[in-house]
């Protein structure tokens, strides 16, 4: 062992002897309380310790960008349009009564005041999506057609490759059918319905360049053999639905585009130790 070595493992148990220590002077003699008071600071920290702060602050980038967008391009927002959002909301959720409306709120700690900013954002959000983008969709559709071709899969996955090829010889030689294998070996339905974006390359060149509906070759993974059924190929169309799905990613984009050029300046107190 070098002396480098000896040096670099005699400072890793001294770190550790230390963490040790601190642990045991956290140690807890008395009793739990039964009323506990949480602050800011708990919940921050939790946030921290769950790797949740860059995606708060992330969202809260994309709340500013939509905000200042709004006020500068004028957006107006009638009380009617605010009360249908707030209804698609309610719909979203399954708040059906105003009881369910209300457990809701407390559960998420919200206010009335909280669900109508939420409504808002909501709102200003598809109006400015629909502002900016929609005249893009038909070219973005015409040069990116291939992408929003559907298939509809089924999977089984075997964790053996052996005998993932054994259950495909036998449905070549129709001694069983995929769905007695499906309700064998999945005890989840895998049903999806996939575009080429949402599979690996590899999977991608199977599913849509195969007859259907037929049974693929298995495809080799780390730990599993997968079976894929391919039920369905669905050529790509531009819905009323696809429409928003692309205005959407177009709006994606752009909020991750802006919040690149925006220099962030955090509050001192997100840096907290222990």
């Amino acid at each position: 062992m070098s002396i480098l070595t000896e040096a670099v493992l005699r400072i890793v148990n001294d770190d550790l002897n230390a963490v040790s220590l601190n642990i045991h002077d956290k140690s807890i003699d008395s009793p739990m309380p039964s009323n506990v008071t949480l602050s800011h600071r708990d919940i921050l920290q939790q946030s921290k310790y769950r790797y949740q702060l860059p995606d708060l602050v992330i969202a809260a980038l994309h709340h500013h960008i939509l905000l200042t967008t709004a006020e500068t391009q004028g957006l107006i927002v009638s009380a009617e349009d605010l009360q249908q959002s707030a209804d698609r909301l309610r719909i979203e959720h399954q708040l059906l009564s105003a009881k369910e409306t209300l457990t809701w709120l407390e559960k998420y700690h919200f206010t009335l005041e909280d669900f109508e900013n939420l409504a808002y954002i909501s709102l200003i959000r598809s109006r400015l999506s629909v502002a900016m983008f929609d005249s893009q969709v038909e070219v973005h559709f015409a040069d990116r057609q291939l992408d929003y071709v559907r298939s509809i899969i089924y999977e089984i996955i075997v964790p053996d490759h052996e005998l993932a090829m054994e259950l495909f010889y036998a449905l070549q030689e129709h001694e069983t059918d995929f769905l007695a294998i499906f309700h064998q070996y999945s005890s989840i339905p895998i049903v999806r319905s996939v575009r080429r974006q949402d599979v690996s390359p590899e999977l991608s060149a199977i599913i849509f360049t195969a007859d259907f509906p037929s049974v693929q070759h298995p495809i080799r993974s780390a730990k599993a053999s997968h079976l894929i059924y391919v039920a369905d190929i669905f050529p790509a169309t531009l819905t009323d639905e696809l429409r928003s799905t692309i205005r959407d990613e177009l709006f994606d984009r752009w909020l991750e585009s802006e919040c690149t050029n925006l220099a962030v300046t955090l509050p001192e107190d997100l840096t907290i130790s222990m």
